[in-house]
């Protein structure tokens, strides 16, 4: 089965929520769940290297936005503290055009220091900007 990026959600949990809620569109979204670093391992006694997975490096998470400053003002006040964020993918088309994030096909659940900047414009292009996440948990895994 293939999916494709049309109803990718980046959600967030408000400190006491139970649930998480839709903080806004998103034009892009970084790498989930990235690979480990791989360690050599080789030796003398084989051909070929030998590795084995040592850490995973998170990173920080960068999510493009078109610019709205409602979404820029909420994000600037969570700034300076940790955050319960995810990205659900799926979503339900409702009469009118509304769509119910799901996350029936997996939701990756982090933690981490949010920070909004306003990008760069050009002639002719949309006023944009970007979410950077400074993770401090592990993705964790999940299908509703």
């Amino acid at each position: 089965m293939a999916l494709a990026t049309i109803y990718t959600f980046l959600m967030h949990k408000a400190s006491g929520a139970s649930e998480y809620t839709k903080l806004a569109d998103i034009t892009s979204s970084p790498a989930l769940r990235p690979a480990p670093e791989m360690i050599d391992v080789s030796d003398l006694s084989h051909d070929s290297h030998l590795y084995i997975p040592g850490m995973k490096d998170t990173n920080d998470r960068s999510f493009g936005m078109n610019y709205d400053p409602t979404v820029f003002s909420t994000i600037k006040e969570m700034e300076g503290t940790v955050h319960d964020f995810a990205v659900w993918l799926g979503g339900t088309a409702e009469t009118g055009g509304t769509v119910t994030p799901t996350g029936a096909y997996g939701k990756f659940a982090f933690s981490g220091y949010p920070v909004i900047s306003k990008d760069e414009a050009q002639v002719g292009e949309a006023q944009t900007m970007t979410l950077t996440i400074g993770t401090q948990t592990e993705d964790v895994f999940s299908v509703s």
